[in-house]
């Protein structure tokens, strides 16, 4: 019979490596919290981000530190281990077809009624800052009614993005007509200018739970996050996500994210972009 090895953090240098059992259970409450699925070859640098969050909270041993999660008596906690384990890559006009597309959409409209946009999964916010430049680009500046919500499971990432400085490594998908409305930061990087920042609406969301949002919008970036669902989390978000849109509105996926199944609101129009059908 299999039994695991209690994990100890009393050696700072190195993470010791989780059982099997511990890395089903940990898998198991990511999968129910986030909808993150892990595949067995992570369990490495799952060991890694768990021995540091321990550490920082003065956990000893896995096993307690996961019956704390299970509970959820210290909410603060879960959300700590949830940010331990979410992947954030992201930089400026990632994929930048998807921008091209939604400025070909907005410089195409001939009104001027207000718009709301939503990046959902939007990390330290630099998708949310290429929609708020994009939005500038195609209609010559941003409206002081338009509104972007971007969300992130993430508290940290969320903070980060409030501050509105993308740093030097993540400018290089900057175009020097977008890169000229930008002030500069510490390190080469970039800030975003009060103007641009202040219609982007940052907010703590699990895409799993409850959304307590209004309204509709023109358009929805949910990219590089589902890569972690299981098909069924991903099929179902994919459907809350389009019943949010507008008709005619566009929900922008991942390059990695092309939805196989089939869903009667969507329809797909360009690389991993897709249409709220009228009147679906």
């Amino acid at each position: 019979m299999h039994r695991s090895r209690p994990m100890t953090l009393c050696l700072p240098a190195e993470a010791p490596a989780l059982s099997e059992r511990e890395f089903t259970r940990v898998a198991h409450r990511i999968e129910r919290l986030a909808g993150i699925v892990l595949e067995p070859h992570k369990r490495p640098m799952l060991a890694a981000r768990l021995a540091r969050r321990m550490r920082h909270g003065g956990h000893r041993g896995i096993g307690a530190y996961m019956d704390m999660i299970d509970r959820g008596s210290d909410r603060a906690e879960v959300q700590g281990f949830i940010d331990a384990l979410t992947t954030n890559q992201t930089g400026m006009f990632r994929e930048p077809h998807h921008f091209a597309h939604l400025e070909r959409v907005l410089a195409a409209r001939t009104d001027a009624a207000p718009l709301r946009l939503w990046s959902a999964g939007c990390a330290s916010g630099e998708e949310a800052f290429s929609i708020a430049l994009t939005v500038a680009a195609a209609r010559g500046r941003l409206a002081l009614d338009d509104r972007i919500l971007a969300t992130d499971i993430d508290s940290a990432m969320i903070a980060r993005a409030r501050r509105g400085v993308v740093a030097a490594e993540r400018c290089t998908g900057l175009e020097p007509r977008h890169a000229a409305q930008l002030g500069r930061a510490a390190g080469g990087g970039r800030q975003m200018p009060p103007q641009l920042l202040g219609a982007i609406r940052f907010r703590r969301l699990n895409l799993l739970e409850p959304w307590p949002l209004q309204g509709y919008f023109e358009a929805i970036f949910c990219r590089n996050v589902m890569i972690y669902f299981s098909a069924a989390t991903r099929a179902a978000l994919v459907d809350r996500l389009a019943a949010r849109l507008v008709p005619g509105g566009h929900l922008y996926l991942g390059h990695a994210e092309l939805l196989l199944e089939r869903h009667t609101m969507l329809q797909a129009c360009g690389k991993s972009v897709y249409r709220r059908v009228e009147g679906a």
